[in-house]
């Protein structure tokens, strides 16, 4: 299945998450090395966008909604993108971002 390119991503996921240097489960790192820093972060919005277009695949079916995976490559950066569609809303929202096996 494919999850629609509509599908939402939370500026601050991006700004204040994924390029926000942590002491904890940091992915600034990774992402600077694809060139993704707070700076052009809305580039890394419409690359995670573009990945839209590969299948998705169902991971697990929780108690509040179901989530999704859809791997692919950010620049030179092979990613697992994840996404959960809850229940009773009308498009999916993505959740975060690991390097790929």
């Amino acid at each position: 299945m494919k999850l629609p390119h509509q599908s939402q991503i939370a500026e601050d996921k991006l700004t204040k998450y994924l390029l926000l240097p942590r002491a904890r489960a940091d992915k600034s790192k990774f992402l600077s090395m694809g060139g993704y820093t707070l700076e052009n972060w809305k580039t890394l919005e419409e690359d995670i966008r573009s990945l839209l277009k590969n299948e998705a695949f169902e991971e697990e079916v929780t108690e509040f909604g179901t989530l999704y995976s859809i791997t692919g490559n950010l620049r030179n950066l092979r990613v697992k993108t994840v996404w959960i569609w809850e229940k009773g809303t009308e498009l999916p929202r993505f959740v975060t971002l690991v390097p790929a096996d």
